[in-house]
């Protein structure tokens, strides 16, 4: 397969799990009517519950691809993402959908953590910082597109109607990923799967500094950027009333996390990942304390073009931030990048879905949760970085042109 087609379908593989997000943001308040939601912020949990299987269920597929086989873990979790949708989509009460969108997180899970495995299999350090760059961008135009394709789904049909949506793209990664893509996991790192085994690796992935302190950085700012798209569909209806323009305001944000991946893929020839990570991380935190800051000395008046500003360069600074994070720490890895894979995800993702529904949940028609989040989580963030990296790390991982 050639590398172009490889990014392809691998970008294919890890959009589902935006994708299952991002295409019903239009669709909540009709979700929440339909199935007897009243409060606004209940609906959160409909992206939560998605999350929440995603995040707990990572560590289940490295072991289980480590030893299997990257072709059918991916698979198994393609079809678990199927059951979910079709239980989501069809069910009449908000108890029964959250456990399909449960479900669907659980499928999800394998895609994300075996796709890094694959990556990490063929690639490594420079390398696989510009690949993962380029599937980011690729995988960017999800959030871009998907909103603006929910809201003509709702149009055509209703909000189910995106679930079969979700059913057919399943299939069809399925299939393509089944005929084109080879198995990527070298015979002589097959480990047979063992609780113990398992557990051995684990803490193998945790005795790595320089992986363990990025993984909480990254798991932090990941969080920020939960918190604005578990929030947006609300902060655009209430703060600036945009809900029918709402898929096209957050596509144009979203685009610029696409961009700067693509200039990512570039900049990483020629310079350090961590002073990238650096650069990305001071001039977030500079831009939301100076938006916190206008914001509150004008009693959260902010225009919505003010607004648009701060979170489009805010994202820009945060799209090479994922990529060059994961290269990092998959760079020690990479005899066990199954399980490594799931440990990284799951940690990350638990710990991102924790800081990030606990500060969506504060939403109280401003600003200031979600400008403030990423203000005081790139804080954090920054400063994890600086504890548990040391420039000597990162030079070896650095490739020039």
């Amino acid at each position: 397969m050639r590398t172009s087609e490889f990014v392809a379908l691998t970008a294919l593989i890890t959009s589902i799990t935006a994708l299952a997000i991002d295409t019903i943001l239009p669709a909540l308040p009709f979700m929440g009517a339909d199935l007897g939601v009243s409060d606004p912020n209940m609906l959160q949990f409909i992206i939560g519950a998605q999350f929440l299987g995603f995040a707990m269920m990572q560590i289940i597929y490295g072991p289980v691809s480590d030893s299997i086989g990257r072709k059918p873990t991916i698979v198994i979790g393609l079809g678990i993402f199927l059951i979910g949708t079709m239980i989501a989509g069809l069910a009449t009460s908000f108890e029964v959908h959250l456990t399909g969108r449960f479900i669907q997180g659980v499928g999800c899970a394998g895609l994300r953590a075996v796709s890094t495995a694959i990556i990490r299999d063929k690639y490594e350090g420079s390398e696989m910082a510009r690949i993962t760059s380029i599937i980011m961008a690729i995988f960017i135009i999800v959030p871009v597109l998907a909103p603006a394709a929910g809201q003509v789904v709702l149009k055509l049909s209703s909000w189910r109607g995106i679930f079969v949506g979700f059913g057919v793209l399943a299939s069809i990664a399925v299939a393509w990923f089944m005929i084109r893509q080879e198995e990527t996991l070298r015979a002589e790192y097959k480990r047979p799967f063992s609780m113990r085994k398992s557990g051995v690796a684990f803490l193998e992935v945790l005795h790595h500094r320089q992986s363990v302190g990025l993984m909480f950085a990254s798991g932090i700012m990941f969080g920020a950027f939960l918190v604005f798209l578990i929030t947006s569909q609300q902060t655009f209806a209430d703060i600036y009333n945009i809900t029918e323009m709402f898929p096209y305001y957050f596509s144009l944000a979203a685009l610029s996390m696409g961009i700067s991946s693509l200039l990512n893929a570039k900049l990483v020839k020629h310079f350090d990942l961590i002073r990238l990570i650096r650069i990305g991380l001071v001039c977030q935190i500079a831009l939301s304390v100076a938006f916190v800051s206008w914001d509150q000395l004008n009693t959260g008046h902010a225009s919505l073009w003010l607004f648009m500003g701060w979170l489009i360069l805010t994202l820009f600074c945060m799209g090479p931030m994922l990529s060059n994070f994961q290269a990092l720490i998959m760079q020690p890895l990479g005899h066990l990048a199954g399980t490594a894979a799931s440990v990284v995800g799951t940690i990350m993702a638990l710990l991102s879905l924790s800081v990030g529904s606990i500060i969506a949940q504060t939403y109280n028609q401003s600003l200031l949760p979600l400008t403030g989040g990423f203000a005081v989580l790139g804080l954090i963030a920054l400063g994890i970085v600086h504890i548990s990296v040391k420039t000597k790390i990162s030079k070896g991982i650095r490739q020039p042109s």
